[in-house]
């Protein structure tokens, strides 16, 4: 038989067998596919990048004396998040890679405070104040998410996100240790800058039924470097960097297809 004559019976097959010509169709191996929206909430523990920051005083004194030396508590303790989701699904009728997907995502951290101390002109023996202020970010991203194997509606997932996040310091007060006199506060003002992000994950999903899933996450994000406005007066110029801001979080999550 030719091979003319043999496309020409695979073709007519096609036309009269539905289930002959998806047998053949490299796109049968997606059983099923559609959009869905999702909401999480978390509990996070933030971390600065830096442990201490230096900032001019105005003294005209030689280095590092004409400086003020601010230490940084590097873990400011848990604080919690939401993120909202809508995204595009494909399953897979098979038990390794059953499922993956892509969605767009909105997720808020909450406040939580940065604090530490400040050595005036760097000398040990001048530590005569305390601070603090308040971070809190709004992050933009894409996301990607894999089902690595199919045990039974248990299905362990690995996640990779890119975006923006827009992150906020704000409310600096600081106040005096016990027989020091207070000065005028450096008044470093708010600020608001947005850094490319990335945020890693593994976690479990539970298929409680065919369109409704629940997780249970880790996640670590890279947020950027934040820092403070600049201060006033003598300060002015100078703002306090925190380095960069990254996040370890235990996300519960709950998902619900809607095609």
């Amino acid at each position: 038989m030719s091979k003319k004559r043999i496309f020409w019976l695979l073709l007519m097959g096609c036309v009269t067998n539905v289930g002959f010509c998806n047998a053949i169709n490299p796109l049968s191996i997606f059983y099923a596919k559609g959009w869905f929206v999702g909401a999480s909430a978390g509990l996070v523990w933030p971390q600065l990048g830096e442990s201490n920051t230096s900032v001019l005083n105005g003294n005209d004194a030689q280095a590092p004396y004409n400086s003020d030396l601010y230490s940084i508590d590097k873990t400011p303790g848990s604080t919690n998040d939401w993120s909202l989701y809508a995204g595009y699904r494909w399953d897979r009728s098979q038990q390794i890679l059953p499922h993956y997907s892509v969605a767009l995502r909105y997720e808020h951290l909450s406040r939580f405070k940065i604090e530490g101390t400040v050595d005036q002109y760097s000398l040990p023996d001048f530590v005569n104040y305390n601070y603090h202020l308040y971070g809190s970010s709004n992050i933009f991203s894409a996301q990607g998410k894999v089902d690595l194997y199919d045990f039974h509606s248990f299905d362990p997932y690995l996640t990779l996100g890119l975006g923006t996040a827009n992150t906020t310091v704000e409310g600096y007060k600081e106040s005096p240790y016990s027989g020091i006199d207070a000065r005028i506060s450096p008044g470093y003002q708010n600020n608001s800058a947005s850094h490319f992000t990335y945020s890693l994950g593994l976690g479990l999903d539970y298929f409680i039924t065919p369109k409704i899933t629940a997780s249970l996450g880790y996640e670590y994000a890279d947020l950027g470097n934040v820092k403070s406005g600049d201060g006033t007066s003598t300060w002015s110029g100078s703002s306090l960097s925190f380095g960069r801001l990254t996040t370890n979080t235990v996300l519960l999550s709950v998902f619900y297809q809607l095609t």
